[in-house]
């Protein structure tokens, strides 16, 4: 079903959702209805149609959820016949939180300038995680790539008797300097 016919089934159906039996099954509202199915068909009194939900995509996600919905006209009952997952755009390309940190690592230990870290004073560094990590991940991404990063942090330089401070484990205190107090030449 295309042009006019489409747009004035979508209307009535939106008008009447709330009305029809398992109307508010799997979120669906009438209003969400228009301009947006996909699939539309009548076979008897039975209305199929197809529809993409936003709400993942909301949050970051690459996925959409379609669902298919039947609607009897003669009985006035809907259902929700079935779900899928559709990719909305590409996935971006792995990330390797372990390259970083060695990367990073090797940088903090010489002491080198990187824009992803800084040197305090009172000999703390402080690695500013929005530069490590890509943009424009998911949050599920976002805090799952941080994690990583975390770890892997974590397992290069606690063995080095750096002590890792701060909120989430991006701030990192060098282990004491073992000749502190000694005589200069001895």
């Amino acid at each position: 079903m295309e042009g006019e016919a489409r747009t004035q089934v979508e209307h009535a159906l939106a008008s009447a959702w709330a009305e029809l039996e398992s109307g508010v099954v799997g979120g669906m509202e009438g209003r969400k209805i228009i301009g947006r199915t996909e699939e539309l068909r009548r076979d008897g009194p039975v209305l199929t149609f197809e529809i993409e939900r936003h709400g993942a995509k909301a949050l970051g996600s690459i996925y959409a959820e379609v669902q298919s919905w039947e609607v009897d006209l003669e009985t006035m009952v809907t259902s929700l016949v079935g779900t899928r997952g559709r990719q909305l755009r590409r996935a971006s390309p792995p990330w390797d939180a372990e390259e970083v940190a060695r990367d990073i690592v090797a940088k903090l230990i010489r002491r080198r300038k990187d824009p992803r870290l800084r040197y305090h004073a009172d000999g703390r560094l402080e690695v500013f995680i929005s530069e490590v990590t890509p943009p424009f991940a998911s949050k599920q991404t976002e805090v799952g790539r941080r994690s990583r990063f975390a770890e892997a942090m974590r397992s290069r330089l606690e063995p080095l008797g750096w002590i890792a401070g701060g909120r989430g484990g991006h701030t990192w205190t060098p282990p004491p300097d073992p000749l502190a107090g000694c005589p200069a030449g001895q």
